[in-house]
């Protein structure tokens, strides 16, 4: 039987005296005894040396992968544990040469077994890297391997006798978590997920033997169509711990040469699990640097605040901030990173250290108003007494666990001192202790705080609700980021580069869509100038105008009524005085004809015309003034004071009222 005919059935034969040294109870003992050895270079099993036999013996009798290579052809004997190694090309491996069974490494291994031939010394390579073709595929692995000499009965060798100790799991898993960790460093600080994604890419571009290439597909920006994968392809979510939704997709193209196992899918697993442990870290880290510059704003603002401010951390209140009003009054510059009994050992016993660890344990605020505290500004000053009103409000982190006392106050002794001004210091005082506490946490008007990339890092209570969103949701991202539309987006990043830019204000109005319906808003950003007094941010109020509009258009409206209600007024008189003016003309004319007719002795009739004259001329008068009411409202005349006879004015009362009186038969 020919080797490469050998079948995996191969059956049990009994075992002679005369092939004891194959030992007995192994698969390969009992190939060793099936195969027609007459066939192979070697000759039939009862024809070999002694050598042969002996080191062959060892072979299958070890339970390390051994194989015994004989004779100017290599060829080869192993034992059971050598056999996985040889992958498809066992069986018929038994009994054929090893240049033909590992044809594809021949050029590497050749060199050593010839050297061992020639010069009897054995070679020991770890680690080498070699690609079988075991399984009807080139496979990249990784074996530590021994070629020893077999020196037959004249002290020549006559063969070799090879340790093999497959190596790859362990160091494909090395390099895996050596890349891992390699990864990790390489996205470790970046600004966000994009950074994150392009250095993940680098890291893999820059060759790796397990990743050929990668593509890496985040959610939410760009096409979500899955990713068209070939057939070396693995797609693997992008997901954290503490999101149930992934961040995206990563695809990879893993190396043709190394098996796509289950290892192999594990390792692409953690590969995107690390990306999703970066974007993570990089998006907290971004909240954290937007936190922490809101904090330096909100300090920067503390600092200049006319009233007393301090931040006390941890039970034992170590102070952390002191602003400069608090300095002034207290000498407290170098208390920072001291305990408060520590740093102000004047007020001991005064009741102030004990307010301070009840706020703590509480969480309820302290309120005192013209509270009197002793102390001594320095040592070389005396003792001295200042009423104070102040208030300590307890610190919160965001699980909401007190961490710390926020102090702030006025010192009020002097407005005290004063006797007269003594009611109204003190309704000053508190009416600026709640317009600050009113500013910072119950202010109608939407305050916030922009970067210089147009980043919202503080957000009060007000605009949060406007967004719908909470602290974490807002803070670090763009107007168009929180939904803005783009030309509304646009704009507001055209103002805040002006403001940048000119180092001056700017104000609008501009209607949102928001969680409070549709509105008109009225906004101003102004610069925030560091200590090198360049722009270090943006900030801004924004105040609901929407009723003030509608006010104003209302306003218009009524206007407008007004001016058509006087306009028609006027055209009313003026048609009103042409229509009287009318009938005095035959009025005129009727009397200038009675004076022409009358006898001229008649005295009565003369008295009579007279009176009609004047009376006349008194409703032209009228009629005039009518006339010129009209032209007053329209602006075409003016009316001004000139000097007038009493007994004309008498005279012309009395003919209007003497019908009555003659009615009534008095006498004037």
């Amino acid at each position: 039987m020919a080797a490469a005919e050998l079948s995996d059935a191969v059956p049990r034969l009994p075992a002679t005296d005369e092939f004891a040294w194959l030992g007995s109870g192994t698969d390969m003992d009992r190939r060793m005894r099936a195969l027609d050895w007459g066939g192979t270079p070697l000759g039939a099993l009862h024809a070999w040396p002694q050598s042969l036999r002996s080191a062959v013996s060892i072979c299958l009798g070890s339970r390390f992968p051994m194989v015994v290579l004989w004779g100017p052809q290599l060829t080869m004997v192993y034992n059971d544990a050598y056999a996985p190694l040889l992958g498809d090309k066992h069986p018929g491996a038994l009994g054929c040469g090893i240049r033909e069974v590992w044809s594809e490494i021949a050029d590497v291994i050749g060199p050593l077994m010839a050297s061992v031939l020639e010069t009897g010394q054995a070679t020991w390579i770890p680690d080498g890297r070699l690609t079988l073709e075991r399984h009807g595929a080139p496979e990249e692995t990784y074996f530590s391997y021994s070629f020893g000499p077999v020196r037959v009965e004249d002290g020549s060798v006559g063969g070799i006798l090879a340790v093999t100790i497959e190596m790859t799991q362990r160091v494909v898993g090395e390099r895996r978590q050596a890349f891992l960790t390699q990864l990790a460093d390489a996205t470790a600080g970046a600004a966000d997920a994009a950074e994150v994604c392009g250095r993940a890419l680098g890291v893999i571009g820059a060759g790796t033997p397990d990743l050929d290439q990668a593509s890496i597909h985040l959610h939410g920006t760009g096409p979500d169509a899955p990713p068209r994968l070939g057939p070396r392809a693995l797609a693997v979510p992008i997901r954290t711990a503490e999101s149930a939704e992934p961040l995206g997709t990563l695809v990879v193209e893993v190396n043709a040469h190394r098996p796509l196992d289950q290892g192999c899918r594990e390792f692409v697993a953690l590969v995107g699990r690390q990306i999703a442990r970066s974007i993570a870290d990089a998006r907290s880290l971004a909240q954290e640097r937007a936190r922490a510059l809101a904090d330096v704003e909100l300090r920067r603002i503390f600092d200049q605040a006319p009233s007393f401010v301090c931040i006390m951390k941890g039970p034992e209140h170590v102070f952390e901030f002191v602003n400069r009003a608090h300095a002034a009054l207290f000498n407290s510059a170098s208390w920072i990173g001291k305990p408060v009994r520590e740093a102000f050992p004047d007020i001991a016993h005064q009741g102030y250290f004990e307010r301070l660890d009840q706020v703590y344990r509480t969480g309820e605020r302290f309120i005192a108003a013209a509270a009197p505290v002793r102390y001594r500004y320095s040592p070389q000053n005396p003792e001295e007494e200042r009423l104070l009103d102040f208030i300590y409000a307890p610190i919160r982190d965001d699980a909401g666990c007190i961490v710390g006392i926020f102090c702030e106050g006025f010192d009020v002794s002097a407005r005290r001192a004063a006797e007269t001004g003594l009611e109204a210091a003190r309704q000053q005082a508190a009416e600026q202790r709640r317009l600050y506490e009113a500013i910072l946490n119950n202010t109608p008007d939407l305050a916030y705080v922009f970067d210089l990339s147009h980043r919202f890092i503080y957000a009060n209570d007000g605009l949060l609700r406007m967004w719908g969103k909470t602290w974490h949701e807002a803070i670090g991202k763009t107007c168009l980021e929180l939904g803005y539309e783009p030309w509304h987006a646009a704009m507001h990043d055209r103002e805040i580069e002006q403001v940048v830019r000119t180092k001056q204000p700017i104000r609008g109005e501009v209607p949102f869509d928001g969680t409070f319906g549709r509105r008109i808003y009225d906004y101003i950003f102004v610069p925030v100038l560091g200590a090198d007094a360049e722009v270090v941010a943006v900030a801004g109020t924004t105040r609901d105008i929407t009723e003030i509009k509608a006010m104003e258009e209302t306003l218009r409206l009524q206007a407008d009524q007004l001016r058509q209600g006087d306009q028609r007024k006027d055209e009313f008189l003026a048609m009103l005085a042409h229509e009287l003016r009318n009938p005095l003309a035959p009025l005129r004319n009727g009397l200038a004809i009675i004076r022409r007719l009358a006898p001229s002795d008649t005295a009565r009739l003369q008295d009579v015309r007279a009176m009609m004259e004047r009376q006349v001329v008194q409703m032209v008068r009228l009629v005039d003034d009518l006339l010129d009411v009209t032209r007053i409202s329209s602006g075409k005349i003016r009316i001004g004071m000139e000097r007038v006879a009493l007994a004309e004015v008498l005279q012309a009362a009395v003919e209007t009222s003497q019908p009555l009186i003659d009615q009534a038969r008095h006498a004037l």
